[in-house]
């Protein structure tokens, strides 16, 4: 996930429940919502989106070497909010070598204000001198002054603002609300979020509402991407909310939690999509049950029988504690470049993880 990226993304998955073995609870632990999605952007160049990816059911096992795993489904939810400073400066509009500058200058205040645009969405064209004498102009989402951004802060974080309108995309059916914040100069801020003014403790209230109807199935399929489906759900007061979810609305009874399972044991499913990142990796695949549901889940493995992915995985455990592996930089899914160790393995596949998490992965293999 790009943590500079003004669209203030936003990632929530489904923890998943492993058992036994100390060693898969760890890592299952570690790698819990590491794996950021490639998401694309539907509004234009300027318009801040909130997103929100939803994998329904994620991960049901971690099984390295050939330890036996039994593995439970879990409809849980987790919530990750991106730090506040994300929602109103993108960092990636210099290049890599004036963005820790820039950062500072932003928190600092030490830009100069060019103009306001006063649209659907307030956006400031903000001028900033680095120290080898470059300037650039930057467009912000926040006032330069961070005094203001800091009231601006507070008045989001209390609720304190008026929905003044919603933007619903014609292609793909998500939603978002126009909310206005009046700062204590009469400065008028106008944001782009995917809820209505509301508190933090309102917010909370409202994700475990939201998270309640994802685990009940509820909601409505309003449109689609590629890749995702986009589902309209209810907040408490009756207003919509919509998400991207990978999965079309289901419950998930224990009849169908058991069918997913054997044909995961069997290595049935379809592969959607790999991904892998600086601090995580994972593989999304489909299962398309006996009564037509269809459930997208993440996986660390793409679809093959237990026994394969027994044998994989302890011959990858192996190669990588004996740095039998070849060292190479690649794009990752996020677009940012990950190092990464691909390990060939005897089948004549090869399999890669980021290099940063090989202690890792040998670490919750040893502890077993």
């Amino acid at each position: 996930m790009n943590t500079t990226d003004p669209r203030m993304a936003l990632e929530q998955v489904r923890p998943p429940a492993i058992e036994p073995g100390v060693h898969m609870g760890f890592l299952e632990t570690q790698l819990r919502g590491r794996l950021a999605h490639p998401y694309r952007a539907m509004l234009s160049r300027h318009r801040r989106w909130v997103w929100v990816a939803i994998l329904v059911v994620l991960v049901t096992g971690l099984g390295f070497a050939a330890a036996p795993f039994v593995s439970r489904i879990m409809l849980g939810s987790k919530w990750a909010w991106q730090d506040s400073g994300g929602r109103f400066i993108a960092l990636n509009q210099v290049g890599p070598e004036y963005r820790g500058e820039l950062a500072d200058k932003w928190e600092r205040g030490e830009g100069v204000l060019v103009k306001k645009v006063e649209g659907k969405v307030t956006k400031y064209r903000v001028e900033f001198t680095f120290a080898d004498g470059t300037s650039t102009e930057v467009w912000t989402y926040g006032p330069p002054d961070p005094v203001q951004r800091r009231e601006l802060e507070r008045l989001i974080a209390t609720g304190s603002g008026e929905v003044v309108g919603t933007k619903r995309n014609e292609q793909s059916g998500f939603l978002l609300y126009l909310n206005r914040y009046t700062l204590s100069n009469s400065e008028v801020v106008t944001m782009i979020d995917g809820f209505p003014p509301m508190s933090d403790g309102d917010r909370e209230a409202a994700q475990s509402f939201i998270d309640n109807q994802m685990q009940q199935g509820a909601g409505v399929v309003v449109g689609q991407t590629e890749d995702w489906y986009v589902v309209e759900y209810q907040l408490p007061d009756g207003r919509p909310f919509t998400s991207f979810t990978s999965t079309p609305p289901a419950r998930l009874t224990p009849e169908r939690e058991q069918e997913i399972h054997a044909m995961q044991s069997a290595g049935e499913g379809r592969l959607i999509q790999r991904g892998i990142g600086s601090d995580g990796w994972a593989y999304l695949v489909e299962y398309q049950l006996s009564d037509g549901t269809v459930f997208r889940i993440g996986n660390v493995h793409p679809p093959m029988p237990d026994a394969e992915w027994a044998s994989v995985s302890k011959e990858l455990v192996v190669k990588l504690g004996a740095e039998e592996y070849i060292e190479e930089t690649i794009t990752g899914t996020d677009g940012q470049p990950v190092a990464v160790l691909t390990v060939e393995l005897s089948n004549g596949k090869t399999f890669q993880i980021p290099k940063q998490m090989r202690t890792l992965v040998l670490d919750g293999y040893l502890g077993q």
